[in-house]
């Protein structure tokens, strides 16, 4: 219902919005349903305390891409699909570093984790099995 409300005024960012409301309601309806059939309490503060530094991890990401991408656009002008996905390829690139290196100075505990699989999987012989 929130796409359908969504994408006449916003387009494909009403969709991406519609779905981000939706994942939010889900992800609080869980966590309150996990919560009141839980025996041991849930740990609700460390959590929202990862989520906030995502956030702002995000969000910085974001900001730089958005800004920088005049810039690449400046460096590959040529027009095409082709070059397109070349500028897109740059500015993927960047904004995964600079959300990367914003979780590690955040210390965002589950990077950890996430380099840890990594590591694991790249180390073990059947690669591609986690």
């Amino acid at each position: 219902v929130l796409n359908l409300l969504l994408v006449g005024p916003l387009e494909q960012g009403g969709l991406a919005l519609a779905t981000t409301i939706a994942s939010l309601c889900g992800l609080i309806l869980s966590l309150w349903i996990m919560h009141r059939k839980a025996e041991a309490p849930l740990a609700i503060g460390r959590l929202a305390s990862s989520v906030a530094r995502v956030l702002i991890a995000a969000a910085i990401m974001g900001v730089v891409v958005w800004w920088s991408y005049p810039y690449i656009e400046g460096m590959l002008p040529r027009p095409g699909t082709l070059a397109e996905l070349g500028r897109v390829l740059v500015a993927v690139v960047e904004g995964a570093v600079v959300y990367i290196f914003g979780l590690w100075v955040l210390r965002v505990p589950e990077l950890e984790v996430a380099v840890g699989v990594v590591r694991r999987v790249l180390r073990s012989p059947g690669r591609g099995k986690v």
